[in-house]
């Protein structure tokens, strides 16, 4: 609120703007100390909400039950819609979810079956994604005739994932683009002897890595998913606008619950192709329990900004990640990083082990060192700038009691 400098207030005159800082508490001193003066009581005659009580939003903390939906089991006897976990758990309010469901074995936990969940015309449609890899005895959903062996086909810029073979036996490449012949000489020969063809089909925005350390992860590709949602019919980014990685430990005997902190045989995510995040319209999220790898720009392309929006600046996507552990690079240890935004941390204030927000980590485990590291920590200051998850607060307030008029307020 602002009024003019010649405005009088409780038979007193201001210099300059009666809400600058430090002028209603000189007001209620001076009148406190002479009631018979000016306005002839203690209390400014316009008041704020700030002057009954104080408003604080205090986080709710869940701890590593935020980033693990299966750590939750489903809520009854509830009377509201939006169950406590659903409110306060991050990993539950995701749009999209990309589960780990099966591996190869008890001793090989190669991922052979993603399942993928996702929005469509509003209600929850999932997806069974079985792993092209290796030698498999048939072409998974997806695929169509490209050239017959000995021939090339020109992708262009589209990322794809190829086959090669026939009668039951192919061989997989996945994320190729340009030009691909179909020989023994780039796929080898998955059946001697028979006449073969090649086949290819949209790349999925996710897929299964092994990094050099040996490491197992599933590798997901934010930039690809709006054209993937189209494809598959899902509703758009505006919807989908959310990611969550677990592994289902719940339904299969052979997957483990991953360690927090994770350790070295459990999965990672790694985050690639994710520079320009603006066909998110409402911003991009990902939650995870495993530890995340950013390999990538993250969120550099500036867009138009939401309505009602009057922040000066470029305006960036709202995003989130959420991870027990982040690492940057995967191939090699990134050289430095620079962040901007705000930095927050799940573990308990009792923690035996503090926790050091701005230290970070390269790939091989490596800190990186602090003179490389630059961040400008930020606040949000408008709804515009929130994304889709974020954790959720207590709205506390206190209310002033006024015992000297007999009134509360």
């Amino acid at each position: 609120m602002e009024l003019s400098p010649d405005a009088v207030i409780g038979g007193r005159s201001f210099t300059t703007n009666p809400f600058t800082p430090g002028l209603r508490e000189q007001f209620e001193v001076e009148a406190e100390r002479d009631p018979s003066g000016p306005g002839g009581h203690a209390f400014f005659p316009v008041s704020l909400p700030s002057e009954a009580g104080r408003a604080a939003f205090i986080p709710i903390n869940r701890g590593a039950d935020f980033f693990d939906r299966f750590s939750h089991p489903p809520e009854t006897n509830t009377l509201s819609p939006t169950t406590w976990n659903n409110y306060s758990v991050g990993a539950l309010q995701c749009a999209m979810r990309l589960d780990i469901v099966e591996c190869v074995s008890d001793t090989d936990p190669t991922p052979t079956l993603l399942r993928f969940s996702y929005i469509q015309n509003g209600l929850r449609t999932e997806m069974l994604l079985p792993q092209v890899t290796g030698i498999l005895g048939a072409l998974p959903p997806g695929f169509v005739k490209r050239a017959d062996e000995n021939q090339t086909f020109n992708f262009g810029d589209e990322l794809v994932d190829v086959a090669y073979g026939a009668n039951g036996r192919y061989y997989f490449q996945t994320g190729v683009k340009g030009s691909v012949t179909f020989n023994n000489a780039r796929f080898g020969d998955p059946i001697v002897g028979t006449f073969k063809a090649g086949f290819s089909r949209p790349r999925n925005p996710f897929e299964i890595v092994t990094l050099q350390s040996g490491k197992t992860c599933v590798a997901v590709y934010p930039e690809q998913f709006p054209a993937f949602l189209a494809r598959i019919g899902a509703d758009g980014p505006a919807v989908n606008h959310s990611l969550l990685v677990n592994v289902d430990y719940v339904t299969s005997l052979r997957l483990l619950k991953p360690e927090i902190p994770n350790t070295e045989l459990d999965y990672g995510v790694v985050m690639e192709h994710c520079r320009d995040l603006t066909a998110f319209t409402r911003g991009f999220s990902l939650v995870t329990n495993l530890r995340l790898y950013i390999g990538d720009d993250f969120n550099q392309v500036p867009t138009t900004p939401p309505a009602h929006y009057d922040l000066p600046g470029l305006f960036y996507p709202p995003t989130s990640l959420f991870a027990p552990e982040k690492r940057y690079g995967i191939e090699s240890d990134a050289y430095a990083v620079e962040i901007i935004g705000q930095m927050g941390s799940l573990a308990s204030e009792s923690n035996a082990d503090p926790v050091h927000l701005l230290d970070s980590v390269g790939m091989s485990g490596m800190a990186i060192d602090e003179s490389r590291i630059r961040a400008q920590l930020m606040q949000i200051r408008h709804p515009g700038q929130l994304p889709p998850i974020s954790m959720m607060n207590w709205l506390v307030v206190l209310e002033e009691q006024d015992r000297r008029h007999g009134t509360s307020q």
